[in-house]
């Protein structure tokens, strides 16, 4: 299902596991701070967040097999079976996982997650832009994670080129998003799919969404701004970096 105002007969059943893969782009940052700064509050109203990262990186970079962000330390499988084991022990209602590195999982990455989660119990949400949006913010990304080419060079070969011979292929992997979300159906059913589409003139309706979901009561959420660290960089900053890049390599 798709919606931009979530009905309230949606909230992931007790005893559910709401797993929230992404996409890149598309209000994460706000919406994991939120998580990671109330998980004690959370516990209280009968949810769990698991773990002690803002976001679940370590557990999705390692069950999709993926090397991490330029810089990152390296992630073993510990970090995946250790989500598994709380995600089970868990005795709160419901238990949310969010991680976009879950969305460039192989259809057989896809049927682990959800054999690991729980199963039946793992409800998907996926939380989507129009491409417009998200184009000049991924090229911000990949140049943060150490790409040289200039915009219109990555526009131009994502746009026109087969998915082999663009310059960053994973953006493909994780932004077809009719592909991703059909993955993910296959595995646990469409009834078990839900897709926000992100308003941006409310930010803050996509906490509201997030709390019906979970049963949470309205307003519990309050979103954390990302910090610098990932904020936009400005068109010098971005030239700037690109050279710096160029260099380190």
């Amino acid at each position: 299902m798709v919606s931009a105002d979530l009905p309230p007969d949606l909230a992931v059943p007790a005893g559910g596991c709401l797993v929230h893969i992404g996409f890149d782009k598309t209000g994460t940052t706000s919406l994991q701070g939120a998580f990671h700064a109330d998980r004690e509050r959370l516990r209280e109203h009968g949810v769990r967040y698991p773990g002690t990262e803002r976001y679940h990186k370590s557990a999705g970079v390692a069950i999709t097999e993926a090397r991490g962000n330029l810089g990152d330390p390296p992630i073993t499988m510990a970090a995946w079976t250790d989500l598994v084991a709380e995600v089970r022990g868990a005795a709160e209602d419901r238990v949310f996982i969010s991680s976009e590195w879950l969305c460039r999982a192989s259809d057989r990455q896809a049927r682990r997650v959800v054999r690991g989660l729980g199963g039946d119990r793992v409800h998907i949400v996926a939380t989507i832009r129009p491409l417009a949006k998200i184009l000049p913010s991924a090229w911000q990304q990949y140049v943060k994670d150490g790409y040289t080419g200039d915009y219109e060079e990555w526009l131009e070969g994502t746009l026109r080129g087969n998915q082999g011979e663009s310059p960053t292929p994973w953006f493909w992997i994780r932004h077809r998003h009719d592909v991703v979300l059909a993955r993910w159906a296959a595995v646990v059913g469409p009834s078990r799919v839900t897709a926000i589409v992100v308003d941006q003139r409310d930010h803050d309706l996509l906490l509201r969404q997030f709390e019906g979901l979970l049963a949470l009561p309205a307003g519990f959420l309050v979103g954390k701004p990302p910090g610098k660290r990932n904020a936009s960089l400005t068109w010098p900053e971005a030239q700037l970096l690109r050279r710096v890049n160029a260099h380190f390599r």
